[in-house]
């Protein structure tokens, strides 16, 4: 449940990033700082790449890389200023990335990882109700 208290303390893509964002990705960040949390969605910031091959194939499932856990399957965050985080990671890395809403109710069941992530077993292209581009 949100509560007031939690939606004055919820941080944004700013407090996630380790150095102050320059140029482009600072229009990137600044972009995803205004983007609300809706309790009835999670969110995945994904490669491009990546993301084509989940609408090629109509799910996918991570390929571990970064993976913290002995887990096979993709992490979803509860806030979309966190999955905007690994969104602008992606960007970063490789030059595009895709920042998704999924509804939580088209997914497998989450598994909670820590306080406001989770991972499911895989993510279904049917549960993508929003893509924003970086």
């Amino acid at each position: 449940m949100i509560t007031f208290a939690s939606l004055i303390e919820e941080k944004s893509i700013f407090d996630y990033l380790l150095f102050p964002p320059k140029g482009r990705e600072l229009e990137i960040a600044t972009e995803i700082s205004k983007m609300k949390t809706s309790p009835k969605y999670v969110y995945r910031g994904m490669s491009t790449a990546e993301y084509k091959n989940l609408v090629k194939n109509k799910k996918v499932v991570s390929r571990g890389v970064g993976n913290t856990r002995d887990i096979t399957g993709s992490y979803v965050a509860s806030s979309i200023q966190l999955a905007g985080r690994f969104a602008l990671r992606a960007w970063k890395d490789k030059g595009r990335a895709v920042l998704l809403t999924l509804d939580r109710s088209k997914l497998p069941p989450l598994q909670q990882a820590d306080p406001g992530n989770f991972w499911v077993e895989y993510i279904p292209l049917d549960a993508v109700v929003s893509k924003y581009d970086l």
